[in-house]
């Protein structure tokens, strides 16, 4: 029987029950051309002030860059798996019908008492996709791998099989038949260290800011681009 995510400790800090159903789309953009979910762990959720996540620099980039209102809204769960993000958030995602979706899950599908095979991990990505597709053949959907994490930690001791789960996610991004983009962040963050992590796994803003949402900007931005000149 796989881990509880209620009320599991999971080294990255109790998990908020309150947090599971994701944060609410950032300020102001009600009437946006483009919409933008992202999906996945505390990587994602982050902080639980939403203007104190890397979405608003995401957001603010990519409105910068397409000059056009942009809303993303973002459904992290603080310890969540990609299991969690199927039985938490996924029909909500689905119903926003975004124009673009990011998935990461990676650091906690490895986690390994959550008891999760890459097997498991690659149905459970599939399904996510897959129910996105039904909803809008058009959605473009980027698979994400996330920073390393700080050697000699517990957070690595507890996933020592996090390449293997990165790598999972590079390989459907190669599947034609599934049909999904990859933004293979982990190699832009260079050497893990406490300046980056500062609790040895969760980025700081500022360095989300330098490392990730950057790579974002540049992949959702020329993916949004074309669906305008599409439109």
């Amino acid at each position: 029987m796989k881990a509880s995510l209620k009320g599991a400790f999971n080294g990255l800090g109790l998990i908020i029950v309150g947090a599971l159903m994701g944060q609410p789309a950032l300020a102001g953009n009600s009437a946006a051309d483009h919409l933008v979910v992202t999906l996945g762990t505390s990587l994602t959720a982050a902080d639980p002030d939403p203007q104190k996540n890397w979405q608003v620099a995401l957001e603010k980039g990519l409105e910068e860059r397409l000059g056009e209102p942009v809303t993303v809204v973002n459904k992290g769960i603080s310890g969540g798996s990609s299991q969690d993000g199927i039985q938490y958030v996924l029909d909500d995602a689905v119903a926003l019908h975004p124009e673009v979706v990011t998935i990461e899950y990676a650091m906690n599908d490895a986690y390994s008492p959550y008891d999760i095979s890459l097997e498991e991990s690659e149905a459970n990505i599939r399904h996510i996709v897959e129910a996105f597709r039904s909803a809008d053949p058009d959605v473009d959907i980027f698979l994400m791998t996330m920073n390393p994490i700080v050697p000699g930690t517990p957070h690595a001791a507890d996933r020592p099989n996090l390449d293997a789960y990165y790598d999972l996610r590079r390989r459907l991004a190669n599947d034609s038949d599934l049909d999904v983009h990859l933004i293979d962040v982990t190699p832009n963050w260079g050497d893990a260290t406490y300046a980056k992590m500062p609790d040895g796994l969760h980025p700081s803003l500022a360095a989300a800011e330098r490392y990730l949402v950057p790579m974002m900007i540049e992949a959702l931005g020329d993916a949004m681009e074309v669906n305008t000149k599409t439109d």
